[in-house]
């Protein structure tokens, strides 16, 4: 007699993309961190000019007198100027202006983010909806307003000089606008079925909350190109040519560093806005229960644009192709993607901002740039940032019982961005003749060890989230679940950004220039050195307390899983075969 069957699997809580914070505020965040982590690496580009001589901290300032004194105490005139030019600022000095040239940034971005809507109006003539000669669109924009409850007060707009069927919602904080086209009014009329779907989408914008995201993603990378990327990557080369100026590297690896964040931006805003779409999709399809009106119009679009030159890869778009909207319409899977390109800039930002932001931290709490302490501040956009993505992926993986594919290519993308971070940071310049050169056996293991971390860290953190989302799914605190893993991926984090901070190979071999083995160089010895130093630098209760937080953190959300939700995850494959009972036997 076989055993009773056991009962009913609770079905977990249906899984809505606006649950937690859509992939639209997390790819916007990773545009916030990385425009500002570059602002802030090279904030002193602009204020150097003022500042003249006294735009050098206090190590120069030490060696800038070691170089003069002996001169102009032997009467050499040009030394003694030299000497009383070193007065430098402090490096907390430094720092501070580079805050305040971050901050006017951000000003800057504010105040053209504030008239631009005004402006906008005035420059392409928008006007007013006349609403006794449209009575019956502005009657229809009212009742879908209260039907989807949308609160806040919409002025409608329209531009009779756009013949196409176009609809937009733009503004500012406490003044919105929904403009339409002339050809969209002209659609009320013949197919009120695809009016409505667009009005909707428009509507969904507003309810989203992502009209302020969009307009200060396309003002702060448009601002950050021109006022950054662009004149940094031209202007620091430039300095090669100048005696005084200073290490030649150190420039063009700043040059090269912001170069490749410059790139960067512009395609995490086109994520950006290609995810607010496939968002308002999502709303405005669950308003229109089913949203077959929206994909009607999506569908019209998809045969216009097969017609039509389009660029073939998709990241170049700020737009999404209608067939892409179509799928997701069809398929909410993609919502919750966490995309290779994210893993690698995540990565790269880390690192390009680990100097400097470390450099404030260890002045402020009075603790050597290798600790783990004063990398916290730098782990925090990594940790947060792949953590949230993962989370959102393993979720909605586990609701809709698919595996994940993309954790591989995340960890290897985020561990490239990471090494190349690291290798074009401006501290990695900053003193070439300091050491002796690194050999090329020590130099690879040095790369491989930058990517080695990053890889092995995303992965870590796909497997502990893995290990969550049935908790997640059934609906239990997953914000609070989501917060307790990103700290606690902060330790682990933090620990390897110390690390990395001293395992360079010139760094590494002057760190031991004075004991009796100095000339013996190699990859053994390299990495044998790098293991001294992560024991000496870095305090033995933080190691073990990162240690712990590897194996616990994902081993407990095994544990408290099964007794929680009573889920008994396979071994063999993730998510797949979970919500199929095996065929029983008579």
């Amino acid at each position: 007699m076989s055993s009773a069957a056991a009962g009913p699997r609770r079905a977990p809580r249906p899984l809505s993309p606006f649950s937690l914070p859509s992939g639209t505020t997390f790819r916007f965040a990773l545009l916030i961190v990385a425009v500002s982590g570059t602002v802030f690496s090279v904030g002193l580009f602009w204020v150097r000019p003022f500042l003249g001589d006294r735009a050098v901290g206090v190590e120069a300032t030490r060696a800038c007198v070691e170089k003069y004194a002996a001169g102009a105490a032997s009467g050499d005139a040009e030394a003694a100027r030299h000497l009383a030019l070193c007065g430098g600022l402090s490096d907390s000095g430094l720092l501070w202006i580079q805050l305040g040239v971050l901050g006017c940034f951000w000003s800057l971005v504010a105040l053209v983010y504030w008239i631009l809507p005004g402006w906008r109006i005035r420059r392409r003539g928008y006007g007013p909806l006349d609403s006794r000669r449209f009575a019956g669109i502005h009657e229809e924009l009212a009742r879908l307003s209260r039907s989807t409850g949308l609160e806040q007060r919409v002025n409608l707009l329209v531009d009779l000089l756009d013949g196409r069927v176009n609809g937009l919602a733009f503004g500012r904080v406490g003044k919105r606008y929904v403009l339409l086209s002339r050809g969209l009014i002209a659609l009320y009329d013949t197919d009120p079925g695809a009016f409505r779907a667009i009005v909707l989408h428009e509507l969904a914008h507003l309810r989203n909350r992502d009209v302020d995201i969009a307009y200060l993603t396309l003002v702060s990378s448009w601002l950050f190109s021109r006022l950054v990327a662009i004149p940094v990557t031209l202007a620091f080369p430039l300095a090669v040519f100048d005696p005084s100026a200073g290490p030649a590297s150190f420039y063009l690896g700043t040059a090269a560093g912001t170069l490749l964040v410059g790139l960067a931006v512009p395609l995490t805003r086109n994520a950006v806005l290609r995810s607010r779409e496939f968002h308002a999709d999502a709303r405005a399809a669950a308003w229109e229960a089913g949203g077959t009106g929206l994909a009607a119009v999506l569908s019209t679009q998809r045969d216009i644009d097969a017609q039509a030159a389009v660029p073939p890869v998709e990241f170049l778009r700020p737009h999404p192709l209608a067939a892409r909207r179509l799928d997701a319409l069809r398929d909410p899977a993609p919502l919750f993607s966490f995309v290779p390109w994210e893993g690698f800039a995540l990565g790269l930002v880390c690192a390009l901002a680990q100097g400097p932001v470390t450099a404030f931290t260890s002045g402020f709490l009075g603790l050597p740039a290798s600790h783990p302490l004063a990398a916290l501040p730098a782990a925090l956009p990594l940790a947060g940032g792949a953590a949230y993505g993962l989370w959102r992926a393993e979720l909605a993986a586990f609701h809709f019982g698919r595996s994940v594919s993309s954790a591989h290519r995340a960890a290897v993308a985020t561990g490239i961005g990471f090494l190349a971070g690291t290798v074009f940071r401006p501290t990695s310049f900053g003193t070439p003749g300091a050491g002796p050169s690194a050999l090329a056996g020590e130099s690879a293991a040095w790369l491989l060890l930058l990517f080695l971390g990053g890889y092995v860290f995303v992965q870590w953190l796909a497997y502990t989230a893995r290990a969550w989302a049935p908790l997640g799914a059934a609906g239990r605190r997953r914000g609070l679940l989501v917060v307790a893993v990103m700290c606690c991926a902060l330790v682990p984090l933090s620990f390897g950004l110390g690390l990395s901070y001293v395992i360079r190979p010139t760094d590494v071999a002057l760190a031991f220039s004075a004991s009796p083995d100095a000339g013996d160089r190699g990859t053994g010895t390299y990495l044998i050195r790098v293991l001294t130093l992560a024991r000496d630098g870095v305090p033995l209760g933080y190691g073990v307390l990162a240690a712990t937080a590897l194996v616990v953190v994902p081993l407990g959300g095994r544990v408290i899983t099964r007794v929680i939700t009573g889920a008994r995850t396979p071994r063999q494959s993730p998510y797949p075969a979970l919500r199929r009972d095996p065929p029983r036997r008579r």
